[in-house]
C-alpha cells in the first residue's frame, strides 16, 4: 500500500480514538469518515507526510518523462 493511503487508513482507523471525534464518529456517514481521514483532521499521521510524499512522487515522474535517457533509441 503506498504510504500516502496507508496515513489515510490509519486516520480513518484513529476516528473512534480520538477525542474530538469519538462520539460523532458513529453518526457520521462513510464518505465523511473518509473526508475525515483524507484531510487529517483525525488520526495520528503527520500533516505534511502525505502532501511531502505526493510531491516527491510527482517530481520523479516529472523528471523521468520524456528524459532523453529514456528516449533515445540504441545506435544513434
Amino acid at each position: 500500500m503506498p504510504a500516502f493511503g496507508a496515513h489515510v487508513w490509519a486516520n480513518y482507523d484513529a476516528g473512534p480514538l480520538d477525542a474530538r471525534y469519538e462520539t460523532a464518529w458513529a453518526g457520521m456517514s462513510e464518505i465523511e469518515r473518509w473526508v475525515t481521514g483524507l484531510t487529517e483532521t483525525v488520526g495520528p499521521s503527520p500533516p505534511l507526510a502525505p502532501g511531502v510524499l505526493g510531491q516527491i512522487g510527482l517530481a520523479l515522474l516529472l523528471a523521468s518523462y520524456r528524459h532523453p535517457a529514456l528516449t533515445e533509441r540504441p545506435g544513434r
